[in-house]
């Protein structure tokens, strides 16, 4: 909307009516700006609650161990970090906490608060899968990656965020599936509009993708 009142009023260059329609388009681009820095901090604290209630109820399972997902397209920053096992820091599990030590693992905790902030940084696309002493003795990391297929070339997008295609219209669609599935077992356990919104949005642009075919 804003270049078409930019080229019906460049007919009249040097009028106050352009200068004003940049202005107004420079407002909806600092508006735009901050919704978007709305919705990372929505997000951010949204995955925040998530982590901290799945901690609670992993740990009464005894699942003190994390596993990292590995991402091809990871940022360079999380790349280090990715592909590995963490441990709680609540862990008082004598076993878990000798196998830690010969692992040489860092904490759960601190792997996705400060420096790294590993899943909660508002973008990040990694994903952790909790596991007990049993499922991770004994074995390597690239072996449990590999176990649970928890290597992606091509990371999941951020919660709200639409999709990229490309003309690959089979591999959207079970990306978006993935990501709904997802978004409803958040939402099943920590039910609240946000999440409520995004699977509606996932919807949507489902049935809009499955239109193509």
């Amino acid at each position: 909307m804003i270049i078409l009142m930019y080229k019906k009023l460049k007919k009249t260059e040097g009028s106050p009516a352009i200068a004003e329609a940049i202005e107004r388009s420079h407002i909806l681009e600092q508006t735009h700006s901050e919704a978007y820095k709305v919705q990372r901090k929505i997000i951010g604290e949204e995955k925040e609650a998530y982590i901290m209630s799945d901690l609670t109820y992993n740990g009464l399972h005894e699942r003190w161990f994390y596993l990292c997902s590995s991402h091809a397209d990871s940022a360079k920053d999380h790349a280090p970090y990715q592909g590995k096992v963490y441990i709680d820091d609540n862990c008082d599990d004598e076993r878990c906490l000798a196998l830690a030590r010969q692992y040489q693992m860092k904490s759960y905790q601190w792997v996705i608060g400060k420096p790294v902030w590993m899943v909660t940084r508002p973008n990040c696309r990694h994903y952790f899968k909790a596991l007990t002493y049993e499922e991770v003795a004994g074995k390597s990391y690239q072996s449990l990656v590999k176990e649970y297929k928890m290597h992606r070339k091509i990371g999941n997008r951020p919660i709200m965020q639409t999709l990229k295609g490309g003309d690959n219209v089979q591999i959207v669609i079970k990306s978006y599936e993935e990501r709904l599935r997802l978004h409803k077992a958040m939402y099943r356990a920590r039910p609240n509009d946000f999440l409520q919104s995004a699977i509606e949005k996932d919807k949507i642009l489902l049935k809009k993708w499955k239109n193509k075919i």
